[in-house]
Parts: C-alpha cells; sequence; structure tokens
C-alpha cells in the first residue's frame, strides 16, 4: 500500500509556530530546560518540507 507524503514550500510561519511551543515547553520545563532548537525540514528556508515542526529540547 502507498503512503501519500504531504510536502510544502517553505513557510515563514513555521519559525513562529516553532518559537511559540518551545516557549511553552520551555517555561513548562522551568531551569530543567537548557534550550530548545529548531530542526529539520521546516527549519531550512528555501526548501519544501513534511508541514511538521521538529525541534530539540535540551535540559540537564
Amino acid at each position: 500500500m502507498a503512503m501519500e507524503v504531504l510536502v510544502l514550500p517553505h513557510d515563514p510561519a513555521w519559525r513562529d509556530m516553532f518559537l511559540a511551543e518551545s516557549r511553552l515547553i520551555l517555561s513548562a520545563l522551568g531551569q530543567n530546560a537548557l534550550a530548545a532548537h529548531h530542526i529539520g525540514s521546516t527549519a531550512i528556508p528555501c526548501i519544501v518540507a513534511k508541514p511538521v515542526i521538529d525541534m530539540l529540547v535540551v535540559v540537564k
């Protein structure tokens, strides 16, 4: 069975979505959180990407 994969042109709103979600996560983790990084294809301007925001959260 073939599975469809949706890819879209880069959307600058993906950065804003990452920032909003990372603020919530960092706030919830408090002092245990060191950083949040936007990773994956949505973090790279000018390429097509699956519309899924990937992030890496660094904790103590």
